[in-house]
């Protein structure tokens, strides 16, 4: 088995795809590109680049300010 490295926009394009596929309406799918597009600025603010967040990532993206 070959496995190839991904990055954030390889994985947003599939989960797109993905999306896509089952049906869910174009509103639906345009927030969600929404949330990952604030979530990818996010994470280039902080110099992480185009790699996959981990899930403390996560949690720092939403967690409230306070």
């Amino acid at each position: 088995m070959v496995y190839q490295k991904v990055d954030f926009d390889d994985a947003v394009a599939v989960f797109g795809a993905y999306c896509r596929a089952k049906g869910l309406s174009d509103r639906t799918i345009q927030t969600y590109e929404f949330a990952l597009g604030r979530l990818r600025q996010w994470l280039q603010d902080r110099s992480y680049g185009p790699a996959i967040p981990q899930r403390q990532d996560l949690r720092l993206f939403v967690s409230p300010i306070c």
